[in-house]
């Protein structure tokens, strides 16, 4: 792994997919509005948008940190000045999956206490060497076993909840990241801006909002049949006005007479069980 690090930096010093595009900037160094009010985007040569990809990072050796290296945010140039103003957004509210659920996540730029890296070495000494190490199960250390003979899952169950018949279910939902920046504790219809500098900004999403619609309770009117009668409103229906339900009046008048004459002189002649029918 660190052979790996050292040879190939693009394996684990890799560059987001999040792009930032760049505005114009008046005299003052703020960013151009037109007519409409909205901001004006800086284009190439060719008139396209001048796009960026800011978000990348690197991995520097430090025996401190878990695998002995540190995720370290690389600036972005945007211009005559470099910005870590969205690595820095990201490292203070990056939670792993579960954080926003309830489950707890941690921050993964984060180093958890009690974290000691070894030689990997020791791994394959002699079985009675007292410095050999070995790999255990959870299950299989003190912690773990003292856990199981308490009937205590909890570490081992995070993120997951109980179901109705008992059993654990996962609760992570699904998110479409191609819409939504996931495990920023943004909620769903909330965005920030991260304005890199020199006009360069990218937009983070909690992604569409959901709906708050509550549906009417149904409208119960009581019937000659001896029970209650339960009437289905139609949420979707817009309201009418006056003009709009004369309108559809006319409609209906204009075709209800449409082809009567026919009918009534037997030019029509339907076929089938229903011959007495004019159906327009």
């Amino acid at each position: 792994m660190h052979t790996k690090a050292i040879t190939d930096g693009n394996i684990l010093n890799p560059t987001g997919t999040k792009t930032a595009t760049q505005y114009e900037l008046d005299d003052d160094g703020n960013i151009k509005l037109d007519d409409d009010g909205n901001q004006v985007v800086a284009t190439d040569d060719d008139g396209n948008p001048i796009t960026g990809t800011p978000y990348s990072w690197q991995y520097v050796p430090d025996s401190t940190a878990p695998g002995g290296y540190r995720i370290t945010a690389v600036p972005f140039n945007t211009g005559t000045q470099t910005s870590t103003t969205g690595h820095d957004f990201h490292m203070a509210n990056y939670q792993k999956d579960g954080a926003f659920q309830g489950g707890g996540g941690a921050n993964p730029f984060t180093i958890p206490t009690g974290i000691q890296n070894v030689n990997a070495n020791q791994f394959a000494l002699g079985v009675n060497d007292p410095n050999k190490l070995n790999l255990a199960q959870w299950a299989e250390t003190p912690a773990g076993q003292a856990a199981i003979e308490a009937g205590n899952y909890d570490i081992k169950n995070k993120w997951f909840q109980t179901g109705a018949d008992g059993n654990l279910y996962s609760t992570a939902p699904a998110i479409d990241h191609s819409i939504t920046d996931s495990n920023l504790g943004l909620a769903p219809g909330q965005e920030t801006n991260i304005d890199w500098g020199e006009g360069w900004q990218t937009t983070l999403s909690g992604g569409p909002k959901t709906s708050n619609y509550v549906p009417p309770a149904p409208v119960m009117a009581g019937g000659s049949g001896g029970g209650n009668t339960i009437i289905n409103l139609e949420t979707g229906e817009k309201s009418t006005t006056a003009a709009d339900r004369a309108e559809a009046n006319d409609d209906r008048v204009i075709a209800s007479g449409q082809g009567r004459k026919g009918f009534s002189t037997g030019k029509y002649q339907p076929t089938g069980n229903i011959r007495t029918l004019g159906i327009v």
